[in-house]
C-alpha cells in the first residue's frame, strides 16, 4: 500500500506541477487520487512559525513595554498581521526554511502616546528587516541575520 500511495503522490505532484492535462483528467477518475491526496496532506509539515499568535517580549535587546500588547501572526497564505501596540498592521510575509521575508507593512493610523508610538515604529522597522527566524522552546526569534536577534516573541 505504501508504494501505491507513493506512486499516487508522485502522479498528483506531477499533475499539480502542470505536466499535462491528460494526466490530471486520468487522475480525477482514478482510485489513486484519494490515496495520493491523503498522503500529501499527511506529509505536509506545518511550520511552527505559522498560525501561532506571537507576543513581543523584547526589541533590539530591550524589554518591550510591559502594558502594551504587540503581536505577530504569520499565516500560511503568505501574510502577517497583528497589533503594533496601538495600531493594527498587515502585509506580506513568507518563510522558507530558516529564512523569512516581510514585505511592506500597512497599518491603521490611530494616535498613540509617544512611548508606544516610538516602540511601534521601531517594531515595524525591525519586522520588515527580519531575514532569519528560529523557534527556541516557546520563543520566536527574528533578526536581519543568523547572528543578530532584534525581535523576541513568546507564544500566547
Amino acid at each position: 500500500m505504501k508504494s501505491l500511495s507513493c506512486c499516487a503522490a508522485l502522479i498528483v505532484a506531477t499533475a499539480a506541477a502542470g505536466c499535462g492535462n491528460k494526466l490530471e483528467s486520468l487522475l480525477s477518475s482514478s482510485p489513486l487520487k484519494e490515496s495520493a491526496v491523503t498522503l500529501l496532506n499527511e506529509t505536509r509539515v506545518p511550520s511552527p512559525l505559522v498560525g501561532q499568535t506571537w507576543r513581543l517580549t523584547s526589541i533590539n535587546g530591550r524589554e518591550a513595554l510591559a502594558d502594551v500588547r504587540v503581536t505577530a501572526v504569520f499565516a500560511d497564505n503568505g501574510r502577517v498581521t497583528g497589533s503594533a501596540g496601538c495600531n493594527q498592521y498587515f502585509g506580506g510575509a513568507r518563510a522558507d526554511g530558516a529564512e523569512v521575508s516581510v514585505g511592506v507593512l500597512a497599518s491603521t493610523r490611530m494616535a498613540c502616546s509617544d512611548a508606544v508610538s516610538g516602540q511601534e515604529l521601531a517594531y515595524l522597522s525591525a519586522l520588515q528587516k527580519a531575514k532569519v527566524w528560529r523557534v527556541v522552546a516557546t520563543e520566536l526569534r527574528l533578526g536581519p541575520d543568523a547572528n543578530v536577534v532584534t525581535l523576541v516573541f513568546r507564544a500566547e
